[in-house]
Parts: C-alpha cells; structure tokens; sequence
C-alpha cells in the first residue's frame, strides 16, 4: 500500500514540474549603450514584476548585451544602472505567451549630472600604537580628554 502511495506521489510530482517547466520558456533581450553608441561593461540590469516591482532576477551584462531566460508568462519591468549614468526604467514588457521571444529596443544611458565639489577626510590616532621597539600612548585620543 505504502510503495503504491509513494509511486503515485512521485508520478503526480514529475508530471507536474513538466507542466511547470513548459510555461517558462519566454526570453527577453537588449543591450545597454553609452551615450556614444559604444556599450557598458558592468551595468546592473534587474528584472522586476510589473505589479509590485518585486526583483525576480539582476544580471550584469557583458558588452552591454542583456538576456533573462525562462521567463514566466506575466508583466515585467527592466531597470538598468552603472556608476556615473543615469538609471532607466522601462515600461512594462508583457510576455503574453510561454515561448516569447521579445528583443528590447537598445536602451542609451546618459551620464549623471552628478559631481562631487570636495572630499575632506579626517582620522584620529589610536590610543594605544605598538611599535616594534615601544608602545606609545597617545593621550589626545583618551576619552577623558574630549571637550565639551
């Protein structure tokens, strides 16, 4: 009885990842492009449910040429960011049948107005330095002496 119940169960969870696994066979392609026409190495490309911009799945690209695989049948977002270009976010992409195959316009990121003016960095010395030959406190680092 036992043996019949467990052959039953694993025929019924075999049928059912095969069934699962033919509804994820969309594909979904672009490339990510400077303003220049030359592509972005290193780019952070995330795919997102359209209806809570939930991630499903983040890629970084080679050459600036993107593809997500057995995509789900369903509503999706790209979004695309690189340090110094401005991010993008595309309208929603709906993969309407399991076997689409959709090629994305190529996307063109422009650089981000964004600059820093000035950096100041600052360090204090520890209290206490070992040195080979000594070990040196250093008294203005003690908590005792900070002002008010």
């Amino acid at each position: 009885m036992f043996t019949k119940l467990v052959a039953v169960l694993s025929i019924v969870a075999l049928f059912s990842q095969t069934v699962a696994g033919q509804d994820r066979n969309g594909i979904l392609r672009g490339m990510v492009v400077g303003e220049h026409n030359h592509s972005i190495d290193g780019a952070s490309i995330s795919r997102l449910r359209a209806a809570d911009k939930v991630l499903v799945k983040a890629a970084i690209p080679d050459e600036g040429k993107y593809m997500f695989e057995k995509l789900a049948v369903g509503k999706y977002r790209i979004t695309i960011s690189a340090v110094g270009l401005a991010s993008y976010i595309s309208e929603v992409v709906d993969v309407a049948t399991a076997n689409a195959s959709i090629s994305l316009p190529n996307v063109t990121l422009k650089t981000a107005g964004k600059t820093l003016a000035t950096v100041q960095v600052t360090s204090t010395r520890p209290l206490i330095e070992n040195k080979i030959d000594k070990t040196v406190v250093n008294v203005e680092a003690a908590v005792t002496n900070a002002g008010t």
